[in-house]
Formats: structure tokens, sequence, C-alpha cells
């Protein structure tokens, strides 16, 4: 069972074994660190400058077979002691192409991607992980893409406390507390 918390503090500060990175993965099998720089979302991108001991981009071009379907996830082991994660789960969540990003495609790849990361996480046996809001740049509404993120989690059976941060926003904090209550989560 999902223990489910809200808080109000940045994802790359949040105490948990695995911290949740949307990415475009869409990139062709053969992708060069060019290509899976670009493929990075905002925060994978504020997680790189932040911890550079990690070598994000590097990491993933090891690690990662490209490409990741939209709304499936990633594993990514990460440096013992280069930031306070121990791994992070890549969530193919950014589409970029136009016929992909239809409103029913984009909450289903949201749900797919946070079931696949929860999936990803009891692999490795994690015990918690934290997540933004899996919005993705779209035009998309929160309370639309939070639903999505509860149905998945409250889809899942493993034990695992999972983070929904959220920075500098307390109203957004409270609607997705309410959503959470209304999907069974304390």
């Amino acid at each position: 069972m999902v223990t489910l918390r809200v808080l109000d503090v940045d994802v790359l500060e949040c105490a948990a074994d695995a911290i949740f990175l949307p990415i475009d993965g869409t990139l062709p099998a053969a992708a060069n660190t060019a290509l899976i720089d670009r493929s990075l979302g905002r925060i994978a991108r504020a997680f790189a400058r932040r911890y550079p001991d990690c070598d994000l981009v590097d990491e993933i071009e090891a690690q990662v077979t490209f490409p990741v379907p939209l709304g499936r996830a990633a594993l990514l082991e990460l440096p013992a002691g280069a930031s306070p994660f121990r791994a992070a789960a890549l969530l193919s969540t950014l589409a970029h192409e136009s016929e992909r990003t239809g409103e029913q495609a984009l909450v289903a790849a949201v749900r797919g991607a946070l079931g696949d990361a929860l999936r990803v996480c009891a692999s490795l046996e994690a015990t918690s992980a934290a997540t933004p809001v899996l919005t993705g740049g779209w035009r998309l509404p929160s309370a639309t893409v939070v639903t999505a993120m509860l149905q998945a989690a409250a889809g899942w059976r493993g034990a695992l406390e999972l983070s929904i941060c959220l920075l500098n926003d307390p109203a957004a904090s409270a609607r997705v507390r309410e959503l959470a209550r209304a999907f069974g989560f304390g």
C-alpha cells in the first residue's frame, strides 16, 4: 500500500530513496549525450545542476536503453553520496509529437509512467520516493494530472511512501491533499 504525503518542498530537497524525473524518453536507441541532455525536463535539468557529481546525463547514457515509450519509466541507479537519492525513475511523460499530445494520451502517460515508476522502486526495494506533479508543461488542468497520479498510486499494492512535492504553492498543496483524501489517502 502506498502511503502518500503532500509536501510544500522542492522535490530536489525531499528526503527519499528515489526521485521521479520527467524526461522525453522517445529518443532513438543510439541517443548520444547531446540528445539525452535535450530530453531532460525542467526538474531533471535542475537536478543535474544541483548535483553535478551525479553526472546525470552520463549515467543515463550508460544505464538507460532508449526509447523509453511514453507512459513508461526507466531505472537509473545514482552514484553513492553524489545526491540524497539512491536512484531516479526517469518517467517518459514529455511528449513533443503533436499526434501524441491529446488530453487522453497525456493523462494515460502520467498514470502509466507513475505506475511504472512505482514498479521500478519496488525492484530497488526502495521504501520512499519523491515526485513533482507531472504536468510536463502541458495545458492540462492540474486537478486532471493529480487525479491520474492518484489513480496510479491507489492501484499500487506494494509498500512505499510517496511524497508529492509542490514548491511555493500552498493553495495547490491544499487542493492535492483534498483530492488525495477523496482517493482514500489519509
